[in-house]
């Protein structure tokens, strides 16, 4: 899908979310037009590796050859997009699809955690209130509770719980009115997260991290 009226990008966003959309309407209605949709989303972002296959993160779109772009970030991409595969998961029960969704998050936490294990955008410390206002798509837990594997279950458990714990912290926003809030991280997180943070990933086997 194009990202709007001038049809001049094919954005990650946008596809993305009506993957993730066709596949519950498919789900919930059974009606045939929603499955094609899914197909021709699913298709249309594999074919041109909007998933990096080494790292898995999300490129922001397509170029106009209908390559990645450069740039694989915001995070919301991520968000989205491991939503639609557990989505798609939810229809035909294929583990494969429950892997990249793991696969897209662990991603993430590898490439654009800080040192506290707090999520940050490829952009910091210079991005549009855009890249870093989206982080709660991942408290969502679209995931988690399809996942058989305590330890992968686990892992995100304390990073979800890390990033919710920090940015209720450091992000109290008493401004008014309250649509001029930014629910952004800003400040290092406390040693009890990332303690927690630490301690779960070294008692962890680092080879039973990916599926």
């Amino acid at each position: 899908m194009w990202f709007d009226n001038l049809f001049a990008s094919k954005q990650t966003i946008t596809n993305a979310q009506m993957l993730q959309l066709s596949a519950k309407l498919y789900r919930l209605t059974n009606n045939a037009d929603y499955l094609r949709k899914m197909n021709q989303l699913f298709d249309f972002i594999m074919n041109n590796e909007i998933i990096n296959a080494t790292t898995f993160l999300i490129t922001d779109g397509v170029t106009a050859n209908f390559t990645p772009g450069g740039v694989y970030g915001p995070t919301y991409n991520s968000g989205v997009m491991l939503g639609a595969m557990t989505e798609i998961y939810k229809l035909n029960k294929n583990t494969t699809y429950l892997d990249l969704s793991y696969n897209i998050t662990f991603g993430l936490m590898v490439q654009y955690s800080n040192d506290e294990g707090v999520l940050v955008e490829y952009c910091e410390t210079n991005c549009a209130d855009d890249a870093l206002m989206y982080k709660g798509l991942f408290g969502r837990n679209y995931l988690m509770d399809k996942l058989d594997d305590q330890i992968k279950h686990d892992i995100l458990f304390y990073w979800f719980n890390l990033q919710i714990v920090s940015n209720t912290i450091y992000n109290v926003c008493d401004l008014d009115p309250i649509t001029k809030c930014n629910g952004s991280y800003k400040a290092r997180s406390g040693l009890q997260p990332r303690l927690a943070w630490t301690v779960h990933l070294r008692c962890t086997n680092a080879a039973n991290l990916r599926p």
